[in-house]
């Protein structure tokens, strides 16, 4: 070995060369893998969350469309009876309408709930208080059915309409606690 130091020095070397480089490059390996692993969380995680926004947006147009075709259907004028003939009143169709939802709009909670925070406020608009009261509370009940995280702003839209009518019939302590219910649900933002 003494007559060749350059060949003892890489055969002394070379290993652990070898060994140091191998060594980095399985860190760099493994420094890359946890990078991968944690950027494959975030996009599985993406891709639930927009899964799940694709499936609310989803049910909120079914709902809109069956609440759609629940009015179209329950007012066109042969639908209501003695429409085609003079006498049927606004009551009459309101009416109509409200026996309809519940065989019309079964198992739809949030259907059934628009509807009936629609039918309140038209027999509110006709000063028929105590029955918008009432339909007013049929809503709420049927939101209050659902998941709140997705029906806060609708519960809050129809607690702030509640509170309108109460505010109008000078039912005040009321209508304020109506509000103030309205108010901690609606989104921050």
């Amino acid at each position: 070995m003494q007559r060749h130091p350059v060949a003892a020095t890489a055969l002394v070397v070379a290993p652990a060369l070898a060994l140091g480089a191998g060594s980095a490059l399985f860190a760099q390996e493994r420094a890359h893998s946890r990078v991968l692993a944690a950027t494959l969380d975030d996009v599985r995680a993406a891709r639930d969350a927009a899964e799940t926004e694709s499936e609310r947006a989803r049910r909120e147009a079914e709902t809109a469309r069956l609440t759609l075709d629940f009015f179209v259907g329950t007012f066109t004028p042969t639908s209501v009876s003695g429409a085609s003939g003079s006498g049927t009143t606004v009551d009459d169709v309101l009416a109509h309408g409200e026996k309809g939802v519940e065989g019309q709009l079964a198992g739809d909670p949030r259907s059934k709930a628009r509807v009936y925070t629609v039918l309140a406020r038209l027999f509110a608009m006709r000063k028929a208080y105590p029955r918008a009261l009432e339909l007013y509370d049929k809503a709420l009940l049927m939101w209050r059915s659902e998941d709140a995280s997705e029906v806060a702003p609708y519960v809050a839209s129809t607690m702030n309409e509640l509170g309108a009518t109460l505010d109008t019939m000078g039912r005040t302590e009321e209508a304020c606690a109506r509000f103030r219910e309205a108010l901690a649900l609606w989104p921050a933002g």
